[in-house]
């Protein structure tokens, strides 16, 4: 990936748009000109030379929007190098398991587009700024809390789309 890159992201809480700011970074730092934009913001894929798109998963369900833009966005995705994340509890450990139950997540999106490449990060749990009824929903299903994100990792992952 090179050029004029879009990292498009759709999440709730935060933590998804921080995991696509250090991507767009990454990819800044490596000479590319980069565009962080919320998913359901309107976006024109004109100009772009690739995309990088996002989603936090909740309750084992990418973000609506993030597959209402791949839909809509199909033939100009298809047509320019694509790569795919997820952000969310479940890769939290890092077990075999877990990693190929975060990844059966992006299974719409794959059947949508052939990304370069696609990763699945650990996200962030806080619960101080959610709703009492979200609230309770962590605490009912014993959702580990705390900030599992691995900067390095996803930096990583970013470093490694330029090379591709």
């Amino acid at each position: 990936m090179k050029g004029k890159i879009l990292v498009a992201y759709a999440g709730r809480c935060g933590s998804t748009a921080e995991v696509a700011q250090a991507i767009g970074r990454t990819l800044g730092g490596a000479g590319n000109r980069v565009d962080v934009l919320d998913i359901s913001s309107s976006i024109d894929l004109k100009g772009y030379d690739a995309a990088v798109i996002g989603s936090a998963v909740r309750i084992g369900q990418l973000m609506p929007e993030t597959l209402k833009f791949v839909k809509e966005n199909r033939e100009i995705l298809n047509g320019m190098p694509v790569a795919l994340f997820s952000v969310g509890i479940t890769p939290y450990p890092d077990t075999t398991a877990n990693r190929a139950r975060a990844f059966s997540f992006l299974s719409p999106l794959l059947s949508l587009v052939n990304p370069l490449s696609a990763a699945c990060f650990a996200g962030k749990v806080d619960t101080s700024n959610l709703p009492l009824p979200q609230k309770l929903i962590v605490k009912a299903v014993k959702c580990p809390q705390g900030d599992f994100r691995d900067w390095d990792v996803i930096r990583e992952w970013a470093r490694g789309l330029v090379a591709t």
